[in-house]
């Protein structure tokens, strides 16, 4: 991640966050039932479906932004809903589909922000040198050096985004959540953000990743799981969950997988 070192606390046939049997409603509007997943250190799940399936809410429930109504949901075998927050920082990081913060704060201090979790430091002390180097080092593999000094709400929402991505780096955390990250990047900016991910993967990082592409999932993600009105409807190999049945339930259309060196190539036909 930022400083380059592995989560020796990551062991690689562990797991890293674990849901059983969760569920979660809006005052009495039922969002997502019977949710028993787990997530492993040094691979990246892709969640998909159609929207309102669930997903984000999931996102949310394995931050801790959210409180599950039924279940329990554990990240590195601790119960996240009894977990000191500056630990949950340590441990899980969340890059969100929408902006991150609607205050003048500039894209060093939002950054920053990622590193607050060691040290505590939000009363305008200087981080220590460490944390300083970490952030400089965030910006740089974001893109983002540049935009140090401008402020957040200035920025287009492709630039906010990287923003995230670069205080998720910096934070440096063993468990990291993605909410649809690409969906204001240009094709650039896309395929870095996955060297990037494939990067983070590598050194042991469990990698959650939200999203609408089915491109990225069947080309990037070792494991898929498809949400369909808040239950899950497949999980597995992208080569399993990406085939013209399980896409044909979730999304009601049917989808042509051809299967190649670079994965899946998803050519959309019409449904019958």
């Amino acid at each position: 991640m930022a400083d380059s070192k592995a989560h020796s606390d990551s062991s690689p046939g562990g797991i890293a966050i674990a849901l059983q049997d969760v569920q979660f409603a809006y005052a009495t509007a039922p969002v997502l039932c019977d949710i028993t997943l787990s997530f492993r250190p040094g691979e990246l799940t892709c969640v998909i479906g159609p929207n309102g399936s669930g997903k984000s809410t999931l996102a949310g429930l394995m931050v801790g932004l959210h409180t599950p109504t039924g279940g329990r949901i554990e990240v590195m075998h601790a119960p996240l809903a009894t977990m000191p927050h500056r630990q949950r920082a340590r441990w899980i990081s969340l890059v969100p589909q929408r902006s991150l913060c609607s205050f003048d704060f500039t894209v060093m201090e939002l950054v920053a922000m990622g590193r607050y979790h060691g040290t505590g430091a939000t009363d305008g002390r200087r981080l220590p040198a460490a944390d300083e180097a970490a952030i400089e080092e965030a910006m740089r593999l974001a893109g983002v050096s540049h935009l140090a000094n401008r402020l957040i709400t200035e920025l287009s929402m492709g630039e906010q985004q990287r923003v995230g991505i670069a205080r998720m780096l910096a934070q440096d955390t063993p468990v990291v959540i993605l909410d649809e990250p690409t969906a204001s990047l240009d094709l650039q900016h896309q395929l870095e953000l996955m060297d990037l991910l494939e990067a983070i993967k590598k050194q042991g990082c469990c990698l959650v990743l939200i999203t609408h592409d089915l491109n990225i999932a069947a080309q990037c993600a070792d494991n898929v799981v498809a949400l369909h009105q808040g239950r899950i409807a497949a999980r597995g190999k992208p080569a399993e969950v990406l085939c013209d049945k399980v896409l044909g339930e979730v999304f009601g259309v049917r989808l042509q997988a051809r299967g190649d060196t670079m994965g899946f190539v998803l050519n959309r036909k019409s449904a019958d």
